[in-house]
């Protein structure tokens, strides 16, 4: 009877009883309050009729990238010309047909943190794409401490790799716009430099397959945008 319940006990320990499964890891390091339509999140979005064409022009990006390789929109100007209400109203609208992958809307005193970004990207992303939740979950049951890494650390291991996962195991993923809204309000002018880095430096390297990361935007230029940004598609500068 023992060596009996000895070896049943070999094929029960799949998750330990003192581990949380890897998307519950996940979503406590992220930000849930930074996302589309979150109850911390207020209204930004475009009154019908305004903005139109750069509405256009940034939905039909994220669609037509089923044909061609994913790359960064950069959207840049002043305060209020209205970049936050575009980016929340196109997040919508993709966010209606599936578009949508994830969002992080920046703000100052709630949601500043940089290294929250990946993980609460990650984390959205697992809530819309089956294959990469369950390449996600083994990532972190095998090491959880991963979310608590630096940044480029969280990007290569939740977003990058599993992507890669994906594409070498011949899993399609429908392409899904990541929208990363008020940089700078991001804390730390080094972090926001080292998130362009490493997105615009991914999509340049061909490092990102199957997801357009795509959809970057700040209130001001930023002196980074030169550093890795030299394959960004397109560009809207407000006056």
């Amino acid at each position: 009877m023992d060596d009996l319940m000895s070896g049943l006990a070999l094929h029960t320990d799949e998750i330990p009883y003192n581990q949380a499964p890897g998307v519950d890891v996940l979503r406590d390091a992220s930000s849930p309050g930074a996302a589309l339509g979150s109850s911390e999140h207020y209204d930004r979005r475009c009154f019908p009729g305004t903005r139109e064409q750069y509405i256009t022009d940034i939905t039909n990006w994220v669609t037509e990238s089923i044909y061609t390789p994913p790359s960064m929109y950069w959207m840049r100007g002043p305060v209020g010309v209205g970049k936050s209400t575009i980016a929340q109203t196109c997040a919508e609208k993709l966010a209606e047909n599936d578009y949508l992958g994830a969002a992080f809307f920046f703000t100052v005193k709630e949601h500043s943190d940089p290294l929250r970004l990946f993980t609460t990207i990650a984390y959205q992303l697992t809530t819309t794409l089956p294959d990469y939740r369950a390449a996600v979950e083994d990532r972190i049951f095998k090491d959880n401490t991963i979310v608590e890494k630096k940044m480029p650390s969280q990007f290569k291991s939740l977003i990058v790799e599993q992507l890669h996962k994906l594409r070498n195991q011949g899993k399609s993923i429908q392409p899904e716009a990541i929208f990363i809204n008020g940089l700078d309000e991001c804390a730390g002018e080094d972090a926001r430099a080292a998130i362009i880095k490493i997105v615009a430096f991914s999509i340049r390297e061909g490092r990102i397959h199957s997801v357009p990361l795509g959809h970057l935007q700040s209130r001001r230029t930023l002196h980074c945008i030169d550093i890795q940004a030299g394959q960004y598609r397109f560009s809207h500068s407000f006056h």
